[in-house]
């Protein structure tokens, strides 16, 4: 992967962890939800929000020489799981407005590994995507 891919990469991972730690910490009781239909509308947008999480680290870890795919790939859940089970944890400490739910974890995990599935099935192609565009 090019030196610029693995910037661009960067800078979307921590512009990510930004909004990420506004949507998970922040107040937002301006946000309307929508009806739960079969799954909460909560565990939805915890399933998806977490989804480039694992990717990012996983494209960025696997650009290192040092890291092969195998630990890229076990690195980058275990990296995502942990930051979510912090969130959750942060969420039910250290605020007054938001709760801790082991349910939105489980949607967070669920989220994770689905995204680490697909990331590692069309790689190649994500990479030489990257690569084409920071030319």
């Amino acid at each position: 992967m090019s030196r610029k891919a693995i910037k661009l990469l960067s800078m979307l991972l921590c512009l990510y962890l930004i909004v990420l730690g506004y949507l998970l910490f922040g107040r937002v009781d301006y946000l309307r939800t929508p009806p739960d239909w079969v799954i909460p509308f909560d565990k939805v947008v915890h399933f998806l929000l977490f989804q480039p999480l694992s990717v990012l680290l996983y494209l960025l870890l696997k650009s290192s020489r040092h890291i092969n795919g195998f630990w890229a790939a076990l690195l980058s859940i275990l990296l995502s799981l942990g930051f979510a089970l912090l969130t959750e944890m942060g969420q039910g400490y250290l605020t007054s407005y938001r709760t801790s739910d082991i349910e939105d974890f489980y949607a967070d995990a669920i989220g994770i590994s689905i995204s680490l599935i697909i990331i590692i099935i069309a790689e190649k192609p994500v990479t030489r995507l990257l690569n084409k565009i920071c030319k």
